[in-house]
């Protein structure tokens, strides 16, 4: 886990960072728990890091700066009580406590969750703060968002081992279908498997069969 330290220098030099989240936080709000969602869920991110009793940067602070967390105690059980109890996965988090300029500052490293245990999503009804429309949130370029049902879709096809490029489209038509493509699977193909009975096909009857292998002869 990366120091408290060395998070809050590289946030003060990015500005900006899709790995680390500043909160000014002194209990364990909806935020906070927005943003342990989506470091869970982002694809590819690794996971995250919350910062917890740093300010960003406002009128009278050039930089992001120490604010401190109060009760350190208090607010972790309520963070991993919460982490517990508002997912349907529970996730498990990892924090570190330093001393900065006489305020203690907490680090909570957030795990990617394997693509099985994904979406992680909030339990319960739809409300205003975590579930107004799937209660899945991910990671963007400006910080944490609530994905549409659009957006939830990768992470439900990676769920069951598939990606975009093997769904079929209901609506696709042949003149949608990349030729250069469909080329460069026969060449991989023959490269392998010289001697394949799907080469002799046509274009249209190979691809049939390598959707529907039961119609093959």
């Amino acid at each position: 886990m990366q120091s408290v330290e060395s998070l809050l220098a590289e946030l003060r030099v990015l500005d900006e960072h899709p790995r680390i989240e500043a909160k000014r936080a002194s209990q364990a709000g909806a935020s906070i728990m927005q943003s342990i969602c989506a470091f869970a869920n982002e694809p590819g991110l690794g996971g995250g890091y919350l910062l917890l009793g740093i300010g960003e940067p406002d009128a009278t602070h050039a930089e992001f700066w120490v604010e401190g967390v109060a009760d350190v105690d208090k607010l972790l059980n309520e963070i991993q009580g919460n982490c517990r109890e508002q997912f349907e996965t529970a996730i498990a988090i990892h924090s570190q406590t330093a001393l900065i300029d006489g305020q203690r500052v907490v680090a909570l490293y957030v795990p990617e969750l394997d693509a099985a245990a994904k979406p992680c999503i909030f339990k319960g009804k739809y409300d205003s703060k975590n579930k107004r429309k799937t209660g899945v949130w991910r990671r963007g370029l400006n910080g944490d968002y609530e994905c549409s049902q659009q957006e939830l879709e990768p992470l439900l096809l990676a769920k069951s081992g598939m990606s975009f490029e093997q769904v079929i489209l209901p609506d696709a038509e042949w003149d949608d279908l990349d030729d250069g493509a469909i080329a460069l699977y026969r060449q991989l193909r023959a490269r392998v498997r010289p001697q394949a009975e799907e080469l002799l096909a046509s274009d249209e009857e190979m691809l049939r069969a390598y959707f529907n292998p039961s119609t093959s002869s």
